[in-house]
């Protein structure tokens, strides 16, 4: 997809087969909606997007078990 295909689909919002999940959103939360979208014939979860389409981006932490 491009850029603009991508925002197109997020300001349609969040659907049976768009799910929109913000950066605070753990693993098994992430989890569960890729296997609800795969269990309901397949669909779109969208990381760093808040649940009313809030362009909110990712950032990452370095675990605290690797060492630097």
């Amino acid at each position: 997809m491009i850029d603009e295909d991508l925002l197109a689909q997020i300001n349609r919002g969040e659907t049976q087969r768009t799910e929109f999940k913000a950066a605070e959103a753990d693993a098994a939360a992430i989890g569960r909606a890729i296997a609800a979208m795969a269990n309901s014939g397949g669909g779109s979860v969208f990381l760093g997007v808040g649940d009313h389409g809030d362009l909110l981006g990712l950032w990452y932490s370095q675990p605290a078990h690797i060492a630097r």
